[in-house]
Formats: C-alpha cells, structure tokens, sequence
C-alpha cells in the first residue's frame, strides 16, 4: 500500500486551519484541499491509500463530509482562489493555473484578487472571536517574493501565519532538494523525482513561513 507521507506527497495537501483562542463556543475548523483525490482515494471510502488520520478526522465528533463537493474550478488556481473567497475565481482575475513549477521562472503578469477580496481568513478575523488563521501548503496563487510583480501570499491576503510553498510541493520532506547532503532524505510521489523542475531534478521547493 502507499503510505501516508508518500500520499500527502502526491496530493500535495494545501490546508487552511482556524483555531479559537480564547471562546470556548467559538468552533475549530480545518479545511483541507487535496489535488486530484478520487473516491477511493482515501480509507474512509474503503479506499487502498493508508491515511489513519484523515480517517479519524471523518469519524471524529463535528466532522462534515462533502461527499458530493463541487469546486469552482477543474485545476489547482482557480479551484483555490473559489475556497478562499466564495466567489467565481474570473472575479479576482484567476483565469488559468499559475505558472511557476519552477521557482526561478514564475509567470510575471499572475495576479490574484488585486482589490484584496474579502477571504475566509478575513471572516475568521471579522468574527470577532479571537480567531486566528494560517494557511499551510501549496499556495498557488502569486508569488511570495515582494519584488514581483504582482505580491501575493496568504499574508497579504489575510491570514495571521503561513508555511507555505510558491506552487508545488512535490515531496513529502520538502527542502530537501536545496542542499545536497539533504538529497538523499527526499520522499518523492509521482516518478521518484521532483518533475517541476527546468532542468529535472534541480529545483529547490521551499515553504516560507511568517
């Protein structure tokens, strides 16, 4: 069977989590979005994949299972800039997947949300609940170096902490390809090596944090 860390590797998991700091009414919530999962792609479906804790998140006391879930777009950008604002994503400019596999040549003219649409993170903030929020994973939706063009992170659009990646997150011990005594610590999905990468193989996928 696949293990867990080679699974979260394939799906690259992006998730956005909300915790209640100080009510005791106020609810916690996690939200996570996983590419390309099927049904059978987890074990509370009776699927093959080995994912303990996904399955006790399901079965757990509060838990909501969409079985029958529609997101607003069919590939990675569009379909995460829908979760965070509610909206259609051609409302904050997000018409195609964002373009930058490879770190060193991110598309320019990308821009997410550039009247800064109210997101999720903004309501947890909004509802007055001392609620704070963080974004962890594959972000996906602009680049996180403010000398682009175009700056855009899960900072920027509201959420208090992040450790996040640019684009993909192709290994389950990601940085570990930016070193090379680290390389031989790589857990990869897919063909066994990181293929976002000009030339193959030779990319460094670092999560940023704040």
């Amino acid at each position: 069977g696949r293990s867990l860390s080679g699974m979260l590797a394939a799906l690259l998991l992006t998730a956005a989590l909300a915790a209640a700091a100080a009510s005791s009414d106020a609810p916690s919530f996690l939200f996570i979005l996983g590419d390309d999962i099927g049904w059978g792609d987890v074990g509370y479906n009776s699927g093959i994949p080995h994912t303990p804790h996904l399955d006790a998140f399901a079965r757990s006391d509060g838990a909501i299972r969409l079985n029958d879930f529609h997101s607003g777009g069919t590939v990675c950008s569009p379909t995460r800039a829908s979760v965070l604002t509610g909206r259609t994503p051609f409302r904050d400019c997000v018409f195609y997947v964002y373009d930058c596999s490879d770190p060193t040549q991110c598309d320019p003219d990308f821009t997410f949300a550039p009247n800064n649409t109210f997101t999720i993170a903004h309501a947890a903030r909004a509802a007055g609940k001392n609620y704070h929020s963080g974004h962890f994973g594959k972000w996906h939706l602009g680049s996180f170096y403010n000398t682009s063009k175009h700056w855009s992170s899960p900072i920027t659009h509201g959420f208090d902490f992040m450790n996040s990646t640019i684009e993909v997150a192709p290994t389950a011990t990601t940085n570990c390809n930016c070193k090379e005594e680290w390389k031989s610590s790589c857990i990869y999905g897919h063909d066994q090596m990181p293929i976002h990468c000009n030339p193959p193989g030779e990319c460094c996928f670092n999560y940023w944090w704040k």
